[in-house]
This record gives C-alpha cells, structure tokens and sequence, in this order.
C-alpha cells in the first residue's frame, strides 16, 4: 500500500470516529422518543386555584429538565385528600398532598379514620408555607371564628386539605357553622350574592393576599378572621400535625394587626412502588434546579428554599430517588425521612 493511500486510510478513520462521537452525542442530548417517553399521571387542584398553575409548571420543569423523557399529564382535582386517595386506587402516580394531610393517611388517623394505615406513602418535595384564611363579609357582624356559629360558611373545596384542617379546627372549638359546600369560585360567588357569609382557603403566602380574596372584595367588603393563641393551642393538643403562622398586619385590606391563622406545606408526593428511584431522582432534579420555570408560572416560590423546606418539614419519608439526590448534593437526609428502601 502507498504512503498516500495509508494516509487516506487513516484520515478517513479518523473522520469515522468523529462522527461516530458526534452521533453518540446527538443521541444522548436528543428529545426522548415516544418509544422511551414515560408519562405520568399528576393530581393537582381545581383549575380555579392560584396552585393549578404551579403544579402546571412543574410539570413544565420536569419534561425540561428529562429532554422529554418524562412527560406529565397535570389533572384536576379536589386537592390533597382527593389527590392521595386516587393515588392509593392507582389513577395517577403522583400529586399534591400539604404536610398534615399526608401525615395523616400515612397512620390512617383524622379525615382517613377507619382508612388503614399507608407506610408506603413517599414524599417529594414541599413548595411553601402557606396559611389558612377565614374570610368573611364585613356586613356579617363576624369579627371572631366563635361567631361562625350556625352561619352558613364554605370550610373549603371539598376533598381538600383546606376543608380537612378547616373541619378539625371547628371541631375542636366546638363551632357549628351551617357548612356549605362549593368549588372555591362558587363559593366567592355565594358570597358576592350574600347566600353565605365566608368561605376558607389557602394562600399562596403569608406575605402575599390571596388572589380570590382581593377580587371579591372590589364587590363586597371582606376581612379575614383570626384565631387566639389559646385557640391555636387547644386545636394543636389535638392535631399536633398541624403547624400556625403569622400574616402581617396590612397583608389584606380591612387588616390592620397580625392574624394568627393555621396553615400548612404543600407539595409533591408518590409511593415506594408508583414511581422508580431513578425517575424521582429526575423528577425532583427537575423540581430544584429548574425553579425559575415554576418562578415565571407562580412568583411566590421565588424565595422559598424548597430542599431546606422539604428536610424540615416533611412528616412521611421521602422516596428513595429523592434521599440519592439531595445526599448527592451534599444535604443530611433526617433519620425519620429515610425509608427502609434508602437505608
């Protein structure tokens, strides 16, 4: 063989090789195909919730941040309660669920009494602190919760956590309002039309009002009820699962002290089985470092730290995926949020 053939021969090795590279890299940064895509199911809350558009996005973060191998299907719902016991019956594979309410169908205790126990139970991630507001019609003459008595009052969307907190509060006071039950934006119009007098439901954040609250009330006059320190105390003795916070005076019109209020952590939840280690892996990847597409959707996340969030306040261990993640970016996992699965 001639030197120039040799040379030729080596040239052309060598521009096989590259391309071969260069395929190799194509294939490994190309979108997933619809042979490789896994889609899931995700539980959200009704479209009339300011929250639908967060869950919205994160399922946007997730396809991102996969190139397309995880797509999410975000369904509407009635919220926590609804979310988890369509999860147990295998309708979706992963949904919103705040802390309590978790907490709770893991030991099969408040709203799921009689339920059994679910030890398989796998939180996510958690979004925000978010408080519980009690709005009701200045002309009601309402200015304490006591008053609610035998007044017709919206406890909140029904299968929510919102309801199921707002239920176990009464409860434990001894309040017994007329309960009316309605989709929020039903309920903000029976109040605008003076059917009812208030209605409960979760903002987004302390610091922020709440979206529904500030439209109603260029119809009508509304403030939101506060709860006691003693009040606060009392339902805890019994819900020790539940949390209290703090909305600033001049968070919302008519407000012009701080309102003590109960509240909660939403965000995502699975099962051991429902979804793989590697795909929560990539799913709360997605979650944490594809933030600002949740920001762009839902700004009051923007200074929430959602990995110190979900280690303090998750109450059901985390699934096995996440536990890899946040161990692989250097955060301790507490001991009682470590499943048998990750130990």
């Amino acid at each position: 063989m001639s030197k120039n053939s040799k040379k030729r021969g080596l040239v052309a090795s060598a521009i096989g090789l590259a391309s071969a590279a260069a395929m190799l890299a194509g294939l490994l940064t190309a979108p997933a195909t619809a042979q490789d895509r896994l889609f899931l199911n995700m539980g959200a809350t009704p479209t009339t919730s300011g929250f639908f558009t967060y869950f919205v996005s994160a399922g946007q973060a997730i396809e991102k941040s996969t190139n397309g191998r995880i797509v999410v299907n975000v369904m509407e719902t009635g919220s926590s309660v609804d979310n988890l016991r369509r999860i147990r019956r295998g309708e979706m594979e992963f949904g919103l669920s705040t802390v309590d309410v978790a907490g709770q169908a893991a030991r099969g205790v408040g709203v799921f009494e009689g339920e059994a126990a679910w030890p398989e139970l796998r939180r996510l991630h958690l979004l925000a602190e978010v408080p519980n507001i009690y709005t009701v019609r200045i002309d009601s003459g309402v200015e304490d919760i006591q008053q609610l008595e035998g007044k017709r009052f919206n406890a909140g969307i029904t299968g929510s956590s919102t309801e199921a907190q707002t239920l176990d509060v009464l409860d434990v006071l001894g309040i017994k309002p007329n309960l009316y039950s309605a989709t929020t934006g039903d309920a903000i119009a029976a109040v605008q039309d003076g059917e009812i007098i208030g209605y409960a439901k979760s903002a987004a954040s302390v610091r922020t009002p709440d979206s529904s609250f500030m439209q109603l009330n260029t119809a009508v006059n509304v403030r939101i009820l506060g709860l006691t320190q003693d009040q606060v105390d009392k339902v805890k003795s019994v819900h020790p699962y539940y949390s209290s916070l703090t909305v600033p005076a001049g968070v919302y019109p008519n407000q012009e002290k701080d309102i003590l209020t109960m509240g909660t952590a939403p965000g995502l939840v699975t099962t051991r089985d429902a979804i793989s280690e590697q795909d929560a892996y990539d799913i709360v990847k997605a979650l944490i470092e594809e933030k600002q597409v949740q920001v762009d959707a839902f700004p009051s996340v923007a200074d929430v730290d959602f990995v110190k969030l979900t280690l303090e306040q998750s109450v059901v261990p985390l699934h096995a995926g996440a536990v890899r993640y946040f161990r692989e970016k250097g955060f301790e996992v507490p001991d009682h949020l470590v499943p048998p699965e990750a130990k």
